[in-house]
């Protein structure tokens, strides 16, 4: 039977009535504060201890908030011994993870200054006391949290166990309160930094899972700065925070918490004298367990997840624990429009460059200079003629070879440098004539292999080469510098004429 100690035999008769009839520990505290209520006014001690006075003795909100979110002195030691350090400024965790947390029921992260705080992003107040990086209500509706740590402080090299995953990216709108930016993303193609990510999840409300969330959340963040060396997140990102805040990882150790036989309550009603002489009534309540901590029997975070979700929860998990980053990483930036690929260094010291638009920009040089550089002929051959185009949707329109065949008509009658921007004529230039050819690449012209086949012309406004093509027409990869006919996709293109 909880003890009951209050001055008054009436309430004390009433409140350890209350308390017999409260057989489940989840009441406990309310059958303890309706026997009371009527009879005193006084400040409640809550049954759990509060999570801010883990790192410190009275709730820090900032400096969990920073530490949570990759900051404090705690994450950037640079001098000394780092465990010496961590050792001395960390002696408040060693405590509580010695004494406490061993039989004691942390709460979730909430505090008094988020109440009392103007909301910055939104202009609001938010009442329940939430760090947004574990906000019951706005995130967690996975009811799994992680934590990604990139450093280890460690005399004389990196931590053993700080590479358990890979980063793939990070939509920065997830936890635009840690990056202190709306938004933004990132994505980490290459081998980055060693990066150890551990989290915990939880079941139902009333599983042991959910009450003990807090518990694991501790064991998850400062036990592993203070026993592993574990600092810093990702840039850019929380170290900390539900898992919807995170960023998308190939996988991540668990955390859980266990509770070995039931549940016990204390509550102690009292006085304390003020300094002004009055007497004031006290209560303090604690709930207390045997408490262990476990890796999930060896489980990862997705697959011990699975034993406490619904099908459609664990699918939302698999977007954030994605197992190997490349398709993910590859959709979330087709998302964004962008499209991975190698680029290779065109060589174009034998080319003189003719003109160019957008990104391949270039001044266009003139008819009669032109002219210059195409009707010169060598061993009875002219110049090829190379189009480069990077915005043609269509891979052989990327690059076209033109081999003149027959004599370039005169000045009088053709404008040859108009006819590759703006008008692309069939006069003194139709391949089933035999004026010229077309190759998508430099050995074919070279080789005179697969020359192209079809051919068309004459739409006024439209460049080079219309809808000529391999074999059948291929429309859209014409260039134009007429402002009436923007519209082409050769957008991103230059021509350039062969040294000879």
């Amino acid at each position: 039977m909880p003890r009951c100690s209050i001055r008054s035999g009436e309430c004390r008769r009433r409140c350890c009535q209350a308390l017999r009839s409260c057989r489940d520990v989840r009441y406990f505290f309310q059958c303890a504060i309706s026997c009371v209520q009527p009879y005193l006014i006084f400040p409640v001690i809550l049954l759990f201890r509060p999570f801010g006075e883990i790192s410190h003795e009275f709730p820090d909100y900032q400096f969990d908030k920073n530490y949570m979110d990759g900051g404090t002195e705690w994450n950037d030691l640079t001098e000394g011994s780092p465990t010496t350090k961590i050792a001395a400024m960390g002696g408040r965790i060693k405590r509580v993870k010695d004494n406490v947390a061993s039989k004691t029921r942390f709460a979730w992260p909430k505090y008094d200054a988020v109440n009392d705080a103007l909301n910055l992003f939104d202009g609001q107040y938010d009442a329940t006391g939430y760090m947004s990086n574990f906000h019951l209500q706005d995130s967690c509706k996975l009811r799994a949290a992680m934590c990604c740590f990139v450093a280890a402080r460690v005399e004389g090299g990196a931590n053993s166990n700080l590479d358990n995953a890979d980063v793939c990216y990070h939509d920065i709108r997830d936890s635009y309160k840690s990056a202190h930016v709306r938004r933004g993303w990132e994505v980490f193609p290459l081998d980055e930094t060693s990066t150890a990510c551990v989290g915990f999840a939880w079941g139902p409300e009333g599983s042991v899972s959910a009450k003990y969330k807090a518990n694991a959340l501790f064991q998850t963040s400062y036990v592993n700065t203070y026993d592993n060396l574990f600092v810093k997140g990702i840039p850019g990102a929380p170290m900390c925070a539900c898992i919807e805040q995170m960023p998308v990882v190939t996988t991540a150790s668990c955390i859980n918490v266990s509770v070995t036989g039931a549940e016990s309550v204390s509550i102690t009603l009292g006085s304390k004298t003020n300094a002004d002489g009055t007497i004031s009534p006290t209560l303090d309540a604690s709930i207390s367990a045997a408490v262990t901590y476990g890796n999930c029997a060896g489980a990862n975070l997705k697959d011990h997840y699975a034993t406490l979700s619904t099908v459609e929860e664990q699918k939302a998990l698999a977007k954030r624990l994605v197992g190997t980053c490349a398709v993910p990483a590859q959709k979330f930036l087709n998302s964004r429009y962008f499209v991975t690929g190698s680029k290779s260094k065109t060589d174009v010291a034998g080319w003189t460059t003719v003109v160019g638009e957008r990104s391949l920009y270039a001044p266009q040089i003139g008819e009669t200079e032109f002219r210059k550089l195409i009707e010169k002929k060598v061993s009875g051959k002219y110049p090829l003629i190379w189009r480069q185009c990077e915005s043609c949707w269509n891979p052989d329109h990327k690059n076209i070879y033109y081999k003149r065949i027959t004599d370039w008509c005169p000045a009088s009658d053709m404008d040859a440098l108009d006819m590759f921007m703006n008008n692309w004529t069939d006069k003194c230039n139709n391949m089933a004539a035999g004026d010229f050819k077309l190759y998508k690449s430099l050995q074919d012209a070279i080789d005179d292999k697969n020359a192209w086949t079809f051919c068309n012309y004459n739409d006024s406004g439209i460049g080079f080469p219309r809808d000529c093509g391999p074999t059948v027409a291929v429309t859209d990869q014409w260039n134009s510098y007429d402002p009436r006919r923007n519209y082409g996709s050769a957008q991103h293109h230059v021509f350039r004429v062969q040294k000879i």
